[in-house]
């Protein structure tokens, strides 16, 4: 039988290390040979470290089951957002941004009136505790984002305006109907009761037919044989319309023509859109300044991605 054993690159100390040259000397690239020759005969690796950080708070190991691993809210991450997250939460961790299990609990229990939390935590991979520890570790790296660059963003008013203008939303005109479906008669041919119909609406007896409030239209939503919902003014009687059981009749009850959605219920979607260059922006910034308080070793065989990292 095949045995299961846990392989740590780090406990290889002959291999050979190398410092990559650049602008942050805190990244270390260790180069490994293929784990699998290395590997004893009948037995098969488990998981393997892929990076461990030194960082001012703590050290880290990060392994290939966690990058594989999704985040409890069903986000795939990769090893580089692994370890930007990791030393956000440290920063979080030098400046007291703490959280009490109260709050871990509160938290959980708000969740669980529509979900069931240790399922969630169960699909990601993740044991009661191991979900309640990522928790924490969102708040905190949350708390530090927001702290450090959203709150700083700023968009003007009148920048606002002009990308309104510029991207206006066009909402559509909709159609808000009642209907009455009026069954066939045995007794009638289809066009003798289609006639007595007309005769009602012309003489301005529609309350005699069983009236149902009809899903609102949008103007897209009309297909083409009921075209003619387009040509009615409010209060407007159709004539009847022949279906499988019998006749439909359709009256106008609402109209709301095709509209630019406000600037107010707007502004703060323009503000979000604007804010992202300015966060992507700052954020970059603040990933290299994490940098430089931390050293990162790569156990990999493949430098050109820490370049990548790097570049």
């Amino acid at each position: 039988m095949k045995k299961f054993i846990l392989f740590c690159c780090c406990v290889l100390s002959s291999v050979n290390n190398a410092i990559i040259n650049s602008d942050y000397s805190n990244f270390v690239y260790k180069n490994i040979p293929d784990i699998q020759s290395l590997v004893p005969e009948n037995s098969y690796v488990v998981d393997e470290v892929l990076v461990v950080i030194y960082g001012p708070e703590r050290t880290r190991i990060i392994t290939r089951l966690e990058v594989e691993r999704l985040s409890i809210d069903g986000r795939k991450r990769t090893l580089d957002d692994l370890i930007i997250e990791e030393l956000i939460y440290q920063e979080g961790i030098k400046y007291k941004i703490q959280i009490d299990e109260s709050f871990v609990d509160r938290y959980i229990a708000n969740i669980s009136k529509q979900y069931d939390v240790k399922e969630i935590f169960n699909r990601s991979g993740y044991t009661y505790e191991e979900g309640r520890k990522q928790l924490r570790m969102m708040y905190v790296t949350n708390a530090m984002i927001n702290n450090i660059i959203t709150l700083r963003l700023h968009v003007s008013r009148e920048d606002v305006l002009e990308y309104y203008k510029k991207h206006p939303v066009i909402k559509e005109a909709q159609y808000k109907l009642k209907m009455a479906l009026i069954l066939f008669e045995n007794n009638k041919t289809h066009e003798e009761q289609k006639h007595e119909i007309l005769e009602k609406i012309k003489k301005g007896k529609i309350d005699t037919f069983a009236w149902h409030d009809h899903s609102p239209l949008k103007e897209s939503e009309i297909v083409q044989h009921m075209g003619f919902i387009k040509d009615m003014k409010i209060g407007n009687v159709s004539t009847p319309v022949e279906v499988t059981y019998g006749f439909e009749v359709y009256r106008l009850v609402e109209y709301v023509p095709q509209r630019t959605k406000p600037l107010k219920k707007r502004y703060k979607e323009i503000e979000d859109i604007l804010r992202q260059p300015q966060f992507q922006e700052k954020f970059e910034e603040y990933k290299k300044s994490l940098y430089e308080f931390a050293t990162i070793v790569y156990y990999t065989k493949d430098k050109k991605h820490v370049n990548e990292v790097l570049s």
